[in-house]
């Protein structure tokens, strides 16, 4: 039995700049939905760039996709690669799923959520690693300028007790100050 069709309409939203790059990159965006082979576009609206109020340099544009798909898997399959801001069903007015076509879907957006998940991690690890480095980095600044304004040698700086001693966290303190209270 051959899945039912689903026409709907996507808002897809962007911002950038410059505005010369964010037009072009949009209409590439909007071109490459109608190369795709499991969606039909059957009409496309873009709408003009607008400078974004709170920014001297930011624009936004807008646009809508009218489109077919056959079934809700694909139509998942838009939404996630394409991110866009509302999605419209206007056909069919009643949808009916046999429990394939639910397990399909409900395996499609599965999979899509674990790989975000382990970018996400990937980028919380990578996030946590530039936050260690920027703080040596910034504790090396601090004993420099420290040493330069002193005339002492940097070495000997970094020698010094509290020159070692790297910023502690809010939840160490708490730690260190449950471990002070405890011992008699």
């Amino acid at each position: 039995m051959a899945e039912k069709k689903i026409r709907a309409i996507i808002v897809v939203e962007m911002l950038g700049r410059p505005l010369e790059h964010l037009t072009k990159t949009f209409s590439e965006y909007f071109e490459k939905m109608k190369e795709e082979s499991f969606m039909k576009v059957l009409s496309q609206k873009i709408f003009e760039p607008k400078k974004l109020e709170q920014s001297e340099t930011l624009y936004t544009c807008f646009g809508e996709v009218e489109f077919e798909v056959s079934g809700f898997v694909n139509l998942t399959d838009v939404i996630f690669k394409y991110m866009p801001a509302s999605v419209e069903i206007i056909e069919p007015n009643y949808v009916e799923m046999n429990s394939v076509d639910v397990n399909d879907l409900l395996n499609s957006v599965s999979g899509r959520l674990h790989r975000y998940d382990e970018i996400a991690k990937g980028a919380q690890i990578q996030i946590g690693r530039l936050a260690k480095r920027l703080q040596e980095v910034l504790q090396e600044k601090v004993i420099r300028e420290s040493a330069e304004s002193e005339n002492i040698d940097i070495e000997q700086k970094q020698q010094e007790p509290a020159a070692k001693e790297e910023i502690k966290k809010p939840e160490e303190e708490k730690v260190e100050k449950k471990k002070k209270k405890s011992k008699p």
